[in-house]
């Protein structure tokens, strides 16, 4: 049996389903320490020590913050060594960046998962391109979660031997199926409130579709930094009848509105700092719960999309008619958006089971741990 440490910076964020699904695979081998780049808090909820709490608050003053944080580093060491942990998963690049030491000084590989906004938004790049460079010598096995990512660490110096790509998944039977003969004409839209979901985007083409079918719904479901202005323009164009803002909500309720929906849509693209998408989970649950999805040809939307057979890939830089063309088009046909749905369960079921995605990721962490 490998016995996992699993890293990740947050515990409970309600957008992170993923790692919580993979630690519950991994239960019977895993330790989950979370708290930080750089765990604070031990699987218990205990922290490793009160001072490590005050570490991003200190880190300005250079001399006791590196004194802190070295001390973290060899509690973090101990407290692995002392559970007999074979391999590290940590999540997401800065995260193993902050684990490297750790790994190297105690003689434990390390596996790093990248995400997504890791490899692509310009700042974080900017701040670890040095140090990627270095975990990518060190550690064991890079993984990457769209066939565009793996590209992607090559061209950020990672060697094609390390890299694995092995995308979340999800569980199908989790999802009630789409009743898209019943339904209403709606469209959904789950994800972040963020520049690279352009939310904007897709309210602008929805108003294209209204223009076409007046019944036309749409729901939003998700939070964040562009909500404020998407409702001032939901109001502008005159579709507060037509828009439902959900907030975030939970992850039952995300599968209440997939059975209820018609279309799911996503014209996710590269925002302006350089971020973008790994595989959105949203279009996979979608098309597990049996719905056809319109999206942009971005990333691991690529990966999670059929074109014409699951649902329509979009040019990213397509306008929002262009975008609504298809949505009608679904909207318009029962029977074509139930073909589709059905061919995208298919694609899920054969490329993105949950099952056989988790099982993938033991195997790199067991040979990661063999080969070290």
């Amino acid at each position: 049996m490998t016995k996992v440490a699993v890293i990740s910076p947050f515990k409970g964020h309600y957008s992170e389903t993923f790692i919580h699904d993979q630690v519950q695979f991994l239960s019977a081998y895993d330790q989950w320490l979370t708290g930080g780049y750089l765990p604070t808090v031990k699987p218990s909820g205990e922290l490793f020590s009160p001072i490590h709490k005050m570490l991003s608050k200190i880190t300005s003053h250079r001399a006791l913050g590196s004194f802190v944080r070295s001390e973290l580093e060899k509690k973090v060491g101990q407290w692995l060594m002392q559970h007999n942990i074979d391999v590290v998963l940590a999540h997401y690049g800065p995260t193993g960046v902050h684990m490297a030491r750790v790994c190297q000084t105690y003689g434990i590989p390390l596996v790093v998962h990248f995400h997504g906004y890791d490899v692509y938004r310009g700042d974080e790049l900017e701040r670890y391109s040095n140090a990627y460079s270095l975990i990518f010598q060190q550690a064991a096995a890079l993984i990457a979660v769209s066939k565009d990512m793996v590209d992607d660490l090559l061209n950020l110096g990672a060697t094609f031997e390390k890299i694995a790509y092995n995308p979340c998944g999800v569980n199908p039977e989790e999802f009630p199926r789409a009743e898209l003969k019943r339904n209403p004409p709606e469209v959904l839209f789950v994800g972040r409130l963020a520049k690279k979901k352009r939310p904007e985007l897709a309210i602008r083409s929805f108003a294209e579709v209204v223009q076409q079918i007046p019944e036309a719904r749409m729901k939003i479901i998700g939070s964040g930094v562009l909500e404020k202005k998407c409702k001032q323009l939901v109001r502008t164009l005159h579709l507060q009848n037509h828009v439902d803002f959900q907030g975030a909500v939970t992850h039952h309720k995300v599968k209440e509105a997939l059975a209820k929906a018609t279309v799911f849509y996503l014209p996710s693209g590269t925002d302006e700092g350089g971020n973008a998408e790994g595989t959105p989970v949203a279009a996979l649950e979608a098309s597990a719960a049996g719905l056809p999805l319109v999206a942009s040809n971005h990333k691991g939307l690529k990966d999670a999309i059929v074109h014409q057979e699951s649902g329509y890939l979009v040019n990213e830089n397509a306008t929002p008619r262009d975008f609504a063309k298809p949505l009608i088009s679904l909207l318009r046909s029962p029977n074509q958006a139930l073909k589709m749905g059905r061919q995208g369960m298919a694609h899920i079921r054969t490329y993105f089971s949950q099952l056989d995605r988790h099982k993938n990721l033991y195997q790199i962490l067991r040979n990661s741990a063999k080969s070290f």
